[in-house]
């Protein structure tokens, strides 16, 4: 009799961490698709750089695309004097402007940029929806299968 009371009371605590996990990941995926849909948002209203320069207003302007620097994540390994590197590197890149009149160097923002990053939100935002509704159903046939 206890062993039968006990896997009860197992298998409900179970069902409540099941309940509690999918009621989470809902609540994390609606929340991440609101936050990409503000961020969507905000880029939709920012336009790209004037070819100006902010310190003096200068017109003779020098663009570049410039790496600000690697970022590595995962592991390497050292086989037989062979590196082997496992994971992904991203160089972060951006558009750098360089007046010659002043000498003063500035972000300088593109449409292209602007389109790229917009893409990026436009993209997490779905996922981020579709999550919400998988989740959502399953939070919900969780609990009709309480009933």
């Amino acid at each position: 009799m206890v062993t039968i009371i006990s896997i009860i009371i197992v298998v409900a605590l179970y069902m409540m961490l099941g309940i509690a996990v999918v009621a989470v990941a809902f609540m994390l995926s609606l929340f991440l698709a609101i936050g990409c849909a503000l961020a969507k948002r905000k880029i939709a209203k920012v336009r790209p750089s004037e070819r100006v320069c902010p310190m003096c207003g200068g017109q003779r302007i020098k663009f570049k695309y410039v790496s600000s620097g690697t970022t590595g994540t995962g592991r390497s390994t050292r086989v037989a004097n062979v590196r082997f590197a496992s994971g992904e590197k991203k160089i972060q890149r951006k558009n750098m402007a360089y007046c010659e009149d002043c000498g003063y160097t500035f972000d300088f923002t593109t449409q292209k940029d602007l389109d790229e990053d917009y893409k990026k939100f436009n993209n997490g935002e779905i996922g981020s929806i579709a999550a919400t509704v998988i989740f959502g159903i399953l939070f919900i046939a969780v609990l009709g299968f309480l009933k």
